[in-house]
């Protein structure tokens, strides 16, 4: 017999499952109210949200490409 059974009776604590119930149920109501247009709206929040990744994967690759171009010269000037 370890200790779990007794501590985790399974039970969430009232405070928690209301609170996360209260939450659910107000988001319900919004997308409800919001309906297809508010989820079209959501797409294209995530299609920004892609290309603004997309982005800044760009800005990444040329900043990796300015150092390595950065070492070369520098390797091959001070050899």
């Amino acid at each position: 017999q370890c200790g779990w059974t007794s501590v985790g009776s399974g039970k969430a604590p009232r405070g928690l499952l209301q609170e996360g119930g209260r939450e659910e149920g107000e988001r319900e109501r919004q997308e409800r109210r919001e309906g297809r247009e508010g989820r079209r709206e959501f797409e294209r929040e995530r299609e920004r949200e892609r290309e603004r990744e997309r982005e800044r994967e760009r800005e990444r690759e040329r900043e990796r490409e300015r150092e390595r171009n950065f070492y070369v010269l520098m390797s091959s000037c001070c050899t």
